[in-house]
């Protein structure tokens, strides 16, 4: 029987106390403990519909007592937010994002999928598609940068990561999860990188760069979505009935559930928004959110505004039956356990492990060498820095199930390298004299980015950096590896240092990750998928501004610049190094009605094998409203082995230059090489 027909024969036996049932959801996560007692009494009434709780053993403990209970026996819907994996923590995503590989998202993505199925979890929280353009927001680290054709990629390719290709009866395998489109729309906006604040933000602009992430992650067939927090141009985006039923249940024809996120609904009246729990659980209701994500509001509210007619009952059953269909999707109907030995073998698996290690070699970015990298065989290295030996905070935010002990640090994976260590804990560094080099692991902690992490100093901690400075008055050369969340502002040591590896967090793999890339077993090749600022005042900065009728200039101050700061970021987006030259020849530009192509040589002139990132940008000369002064439209990581020659062709698709409802024809300027800064190669019309 099609899932349609079941979905309608389900909702025909259902009370209206029990379908409103299914739009609750219970708070059990890293959020808060489950309260037994408020559990056994919801469940007799019928009134959870999904728990966000990730324990195949607790799960199947409350599955079995709500089958029990409940008069239809309606499994209950386990999830939670697996943003980098689960018991095997991969690279945070906006180090993954600088691979420039979604295929390699898609594939850390199945593999969170398998062991989150494990954990008994079948839907997650993931992926955040928000636009990150200002990294004093903490939650830059949970999405794929600042650009929308790279973000709308990875969001795409880790929806089909998450969730597989469904059976033809449109069932997921066991073990994929439903994946979750958030934060709708515009959270990586909110003013000043600040948690949870406003966002202003023009339609235009949101429909041609902020809105393509989330409708790319729908168009890959995400099942569900998340709305967000904040307001938007004034609406609370959880009852913003404009943005979720105008534009994406009917422009995008999303017919999945939409889920709050945690409390909005009630986080509405404190907004000023709404007045009351009853007009929140209304707006809300109206503007097809399906699930209510901890608040009450639905299961207090709903039937009082179904009988009062103020919510027709057609409403609530098109948002049950969505959820109905989302529970036999994900198979749960059918089978509501988890296999608890499943945990055992599916968790931390080698296969699993070297995945992460090979996505953490591809995140790594490689930001300035004089030379000092690779390390040369029999270097007496000096290990300095309080990230130099710490397991936990390898692994970033959002990794409360990751197994610690499992972690590679810094000095296990140089150690297993047999590279000729010296490991100084202390204050005494008197030791760095008979070394060759020193190595600073120094960054931020997990707790430092992710939600509820917005900064307003982007520096290194004091510590550290007397720490650095300290190191270099040795006269060694010193190499910086920085590990943490988001860019940070590294003005205050860079001089003293002759490398700097930006390593982001990691995970499981960091270490033995690290190690190889600072030795030279492989050449970095990860690329900035977001601008690092010079400074925080600089902050957002980003490379796809509009042009202004000031250009900044470095010799006058009557320009767009800041009077006291250097112009541009200090590591553009697109930029990072490797151990390789790698030289642009023969770039050619030819284009028909449907896609413009760029033909091009590249030779690999260095003794290492390694990934280049080819990006080409475009620039509309004339553009009423002004366009930016360049936006990415196509890119590809191509690897090249040492001296190796290769012909490459980007077929950029005609889409990927024009606006909505504007005019495209016009002269464009094409931009094609290593990073953002590059140089135009020609000019074409479309």
């Amino acid at each position: 029987m099609e899932i349609r027909e079941r979905v309608r024969q389900l909702l025909a036996k259902m009370t209206l106390e029990e379908k409103i049932g299914q739009t609750n959801m219970l708070g059990g996560s890293i959020y808060s403990e489950l309260d037994h007692e408020k559990l056994d009494r919801l469940l007799c009434a019928g009134q959870i519909g999904s728990v966000m709780c990730m324990d195949p053993v607790i799960n199947n403990e409350i599955q079995r007592r709500n089958l029990q209970k409940h008069r239809l026996h309606i499994p209950i819907l386990f999830c939670g937010d697996i943003i980098h994996g689960i018991g095997t923590i991969f690279p945070i995503p906006l180090a993954e994002s600088c691979s420039w590989d979604p295929d390699l998202a898609e594939r850390t993505a199945a593999a969170a999928a398998k062991e989150g199925a494990a954990f008994g979890c079948r839907w997650t929280f993931a992926p955040m598609t928000d636009i990150g353009k200002d990294v004093r927001w903490g939650r830059v680290m949970e999405g794929a940068g600042e650009d929308p054709l790279l973000g709308g990629d990875f969001a795409a390719a880790r929806v089909r990561g998450f969730q597989g290709t469904p059976d033809k009866q449109g069932y997921l395998a066991p073990d994929r999860l439903a994946a979750c489109v958030k934060h709708f729309a515009g959270y990586g906006l909110v003013e000043g990188g600040k948690e949870y604040a406003g966002v202003t933000v023009s339609e235009r602009e949101l429909q041609n760069i902020y809105f393509k992430p989330y409708e790319r992650g729908i168009r890959a067939g995400a099942l569900t979505v998340m709305s967000a927090f904040h307001d938007l141009n004034g609406i609370p985006c959880t009852v913003y009935n404009a943005q979720l039923d105008d534009t994406l249940r009917r422009a995008w024809n999303f017919d999945g559930v939409l889920v709050t996120d945690y409390n909005a609904i009630a986080e509405t009246i404190e907004h000023g928004y709404c007045r009351d729990g009853k007009e929140a659980a209304l707006s809300a209701a109206r503007a097809t959110v399906d699930i209510d994500m901890v608040s009450g509001l639905y299961v207090k509210y709903l039937k009082k505004l179904v009988e009062e007619g103020a919510l027709p009952l057609e409403k609530l059953d098109r948002a049950v039956s969505r959820i109905l269909t989302l529970k036999f999707r994900v198979g749960i109907m059918d089978h509501p356990f988890t296999d608890e030995s499943r945990i055992k073998t599916e968790v931390g698996c080698e296969d699993t492990k070297a995945l992460a290690r090979e996505c953490a070699l591809r995140s790594a970015v490689l930001l300035e060498n004089d030379g000092i990298l690779p390390l040369r065989k029999g270097m007496r290295i000096a290990l300095v820095g309080p990230l130099a030996d710490d397991k936990r905070n390898m692994l970033g935010n959002w990794s409360y199930y990751g197994r610690v002990g499992e972690t590679e640090t810094l000095r296990e994976g140089l150690t297993a390298e047999n590279a000729n260590v010296l490991f100084l804990s202390g204050p005494d560094l008197s030791a760095i004299s008979g070394c060759d080099c020193v190595i600073a692991a120094v960054g931020h902690k997990n707790e430092m980015a992710g939600e509820a992490c917005s900064l307003t100093h982007l520096d290194l901690p004091e510590e550290q950096v007397s720490l650095v400075k300290h190191a270099a008055s040795f006269g060694k050369p010193v190499i910086l590896v920085v590990i943490a969340g988001r860019p940070l502002v590294l003005r205050s040591v860079e001089k003293y240092c002759s490398a700097i590896l930006y390593a982001w967090h990691l995970g499981t793999c960091a270490g033995s990750a690290i190690a190889e890339l600072l030795i030279g077993k492989v050449s970095p090749s990860g690329r900035l998928s977001i601008s690092f600022p010079r400074s925080t005042g600089q902050c957002p900065v980003y490379y796809y501004h509009t042009a202004t009728g000031r250009p900044p200039q470095k010799e006058n101050i009557f320009t767009s610049r800041y009077l006291d700061e250097e112009i541009g970021p200090r590591w553009p987006f697109g930029y990072g190094l490797s151990y390789s030259k790698i030289r642009y020849n023969s770039v050619r530009v030819s284009q028909n009605a449907e896609q413009v192509k760029i033909s091009l040589e590249l030779e690999n002139r260095g003794n290492f094998d390694t990934y280049e990132t080819v990006q080409v940008y475009c620039r509309k000369c004339f553009s009423k409203p002004v366009r930016p002064v360049r936006e990415l439209v196509g890119y590809r990581s191509v690897f090249l082995k040492s001296g190796e020659i290769k012909k490459e062709e980007l077929s950029i698709p005609i889409g990927n230059f024009f606006y909505l409802n504007e005019d495209n024809h016009g002269e464009y300027e094409i931009f094609a090489g290593k990073d953002s800064t590059c140089s135009c190669c020609a000019k074409i019309t479309l």
